[in-house]
């Protein structure tokens, strides 16, 4: 199962919550740290791309000040996707390929850019999380903290909710109720507890 949906919709809430009903789950985000931040190739292509000091004197990504630049346009997210995408799908690809070796049947992979990036071809189902922008924005400065205007760039960075809920299998909604959005979730694994 492949889960998206914009930055503040409650992804990785779903995520936990398949986890807990015993699949495994990816989250891509780390996951992308993890591959792109050990790929040194990358490290030059992102520094041409966001600026030398996008990558710290001990040969690390300074993640926030990437994020910052490369989420301030829709220019910069699409030259970040150019650069990560193509190296964090063939190592998603690796890692659901041992999954399945391992007899791993159930897996949820918590990816921001699902179909920008192609791996919901690795998906037997996709689901997408909306919410309504004010709620987006609140969830972003509450977790990142980070200013406004740094978080509206970076929602109008993203796709609109149509562009997932169009090519998702699901969508569940994720305002203020919690409790509802997992009966969604729960309604999901109840209808699809094989996939």
């Amino acid at each position: 199962m492949g889960i998206t949906g914009s930055s503040g919709s409650g992804k990785s809430l779903a995520r936990e919550f398949f986890c807990e009903h015993g699949w495994f789950g990816i989250d891509a985000d780390a996951f992308a740290k993890e591959v792109v931040g050990s790929s040194e190739i990358a490290k030059k292509q992102l520094g041409q791309a966001f600026g030398a000091d996008v990558i710290k004197a001990d040969g690390s990504i300074d993640n926030a000040l990437l994020a910052g630049r490369s989420f301030a346009s829709k220019e910069g997210a699409v030259a970040l996707d150019k650069i990560t995408h193509p190296l964090i799908l063939k190592e998603v690809t690796k890692k659901i390929a041992a999954l399945e070796a391992d007899r791993v049947d159930r897996c949820v992979l918590d990816a921001p850019l699902l179909f920008e990036s192609g791996a919901d071809r690795l998906c037997s189902k996709t689901l997408c999380v909306i919410a309504d922008r004010q709620t987006l924005i609140r969830r972003i400065l509450e977790r990142d903290g980070i200013t406004k205007e740094r978080a509206v760039s970076r929602l109008d960075a993203q796709r609109e909710p149509e562009y997932y809920s169009n090519r998702a299998d699901y969508t569940v909604y994720n305002n203020c109720d919690i409790e509802s959005f997992f009966e969604q979730l729960e309604r999901i694994l109840g209808e699809h507890i094989e996939i």
